[in-house]
């Protein structure tokens, strides 16, 4: 009898200590909302490997050519079969095969009908057969490009003219659009569906009007047949089902009502990005601490800076902050955001790093001088620097995020 009670008390103290006081489970029209409190995340040391999130990792040489000149400052989208690149600001995009292999320049930068402005976004198809590209000067339709041999395709009507600032492909051969509309109207949407025939599937114009904040983001993600979406400045993320949005988490301080109970876009929060893996976030967060966003002067790598990096657990419902952050794929000690904001993670869950061939091979030459540097590719490493030459285009560091993540109390 003394031994039950002493297990029953022994799991009772488990129990309450282990369950995370930053959460709260919420009833929001009949549907369950987890509300994370940022002040009750515990502020004591998270250490994070960058190889606890990702996976699949490759160090991959972009192939040296005079006619191709790359910059590491630049667009990398990367598939399974092909790796498209494209310079920030002018300049036009090329087409690698996964290898780093130059195969061609796909289409030019300009204002022509076959070509591209600096502001745009891109993505493949789902066969990865195809690369489609929203261009802001082309708000009546979307390019789309056979990766095969390079020929541009009949374009994709979009069903109302717009700049697109996110989209994503979808079940059925869809797409879910995150529009700027040319033209305001109490009819636009805030997020819709449309097929490749320009047909309006469904469309939510969203009750609550977004914060301004140049930091700010919205955020789109898919994960077979559920989306994520989060409106500019919202401490909320939602779930899209083509006519309606759900409030599916709340992100603040735990001493204001969410924006979805609030008739004014008020708060003292703002998430910079939010990445989205099935099982877990990892965001930025800033402002909550009475913090301009940036870093404190003088701080270091494993200080507390005043933009935070969250990594929140779906399973578990545990959210701790990131503190500090290793990268031992390169022997680096980081602040997580730079790590993940600069460099960084994509919509579609890839991770692609650039490094230019000078820097990497001062890197690879660290690691040959150290040999405690602890790291999982030190022989790749090597291997790649001592072949390359200064001025050769870059090499890149490509990984996956994994699908989940556990976030120990």
């Amino acid at each position: 009898m003394k031994n039950l009670l002493l297990f029953i008390t022994l799991c009772l103290i488990f129990s309450c200590s282990s369950k995370d006081k930053s959460l709260t489970k919420l009833n929001i029209n009949g549907k369950p909302v987890s509300q994370i409190n940022l002040k009750k995340i515990k502020k004591d040391k998270y250490p994070l490997n960058f190889s606890e999130l990702l996976e699949e990792v490759q160090f991959i040489r972009i192939e040296s050519r005079a006619d191709i000149p790359i910059k590491k400052d630049g667009w990398w989208l990367v598939g399974k079969h092909f790796i498209i690149y494209h310079p920030k600001g002018t300049g036009n995009i090329l087409q690698f095969n996964r290898k780093g292999k130059y195969i061609r320049e796909l289409i030019k930068y300009g204002k022509g009908p076959k070509e591209v402005s600096e502001n745009f976004k891109m993505l493949f198809d789902k066969e990865e057969k195809h690369l489609i590209i929203a261009d802001y000067s082309k708000p009546n339709h979307l390019l789309k490009i056979n990766l095969e041999n390079g020929e541009m395709m009949e374009n994709i009507p979009l069903y109302k003219p717009c700049r697109v600032i996110s989209f994503k492909y979808y079940k059925n051969n869809s797409l879910i659009i995150i529009p700027d509309f040319l033209k305001p109207s109490e009819n636009n949407f805030d997020i819709f569906c449309q097929d490749l025939n320009g047909k309006l599937i469904g469309g939510v114009k969203s009750s609550i009007p977004p914060i301004s904040a140049i930091t700010s983001a919205n955020m789109l993600s898919v994960f077979n047949e559920d989306i994520s979406y989060r409106p500019i400045g919202s401490d909320t993320i939602y779930k899209y089902e083509i006519d309606n949005l759900y409030p599916n988490y709340i992100i603040n301080d735990g001493d204001q009502d969410s924006l979805i109970q609030r008739k004014k876009p008020i708060g003292n929060i703002d998430f910079f990005k939010i990445y989205e893996a099935p099982g877990y976030f990892i965001f930025y967060v800033s402002e909550y601490l009475g913090n301009k966003a940036g870093l404190k002067k003088g701080a270091k790598p494993g200080d507390f800076p005043g933009i935070e990096t969250l990594i929140y657990d779906k399973t578990s419902g545990k959210s701790r902050f990131i503190r500090p952050f290793y990268n031992d794929y390169t022997g680096e000690e980081m602040f997580p955001y730079l790590m993940l904001m600069k460099f960084g993670f994509k919509s579609d869950g890839t991770y692609v790093e650039a490094f230019d061939a000078f820097s990497f091979m001062e890197l690879a030459e660290s690691i040959k001088q150290d040999s405690s540097i602890q790291i999982k590719n030190r022989e790749t490493i090597l291997s790649i620097g001592e072949s390359l030459n200064e001025n050769d285009n870059p090499v890149l560091m490509i990984g996956k995020l994994k699908e989940n993540v556990e976030v120990t109390p």
